[in-house]
């Protein structure tokens, strides 16, 4: 479960450290309204759920990613900021700009 804010620096190769509670096997990011990244099997739930139609803009609009043995997960380059609040809401967590 994602909950709380925790605060990370974007390094030069666009990567991001997760942080260990919420540490999982394989993610999906879906480049939406926000930028949601969601645990695998939570973003399968939802992928199969939804018609044909729905599948095809949902997967358009998702990036998997897997982290390294650092826990470390690289971000799409339409990621162009340099500090990230990771923003948890139970079954996924946001990206939002930071100053720092």
């Amino acid at each position: 479960m994602f909950i709380g804010k925790k605060s990370r620096k974007i390094d030069q190769k666009k990567r991001i450290t997760i942080p260990v509670k919420w540490r999982k096997n394989e993610y999906v990011l879906v480049n939406d309204d926000e930028i949601k990244v969601y645990k695998f099997d939570a973003w399968l739930k939802i992928f199969d759920n939804l018609d044909e139609e729905e599948k095809i803009m949902l997967s358009l609009k998702s990036h998997h990613l897997k982290p390294d043995k650092n826990s470390r997960i690289i971000l799409p380059n339409f990621v162009n900021f340099r500090f990230v609040n990771l923003i948890g809401m139970k079954d996924y967590f946001i990206l939002k700009k930071s100053d720092e």
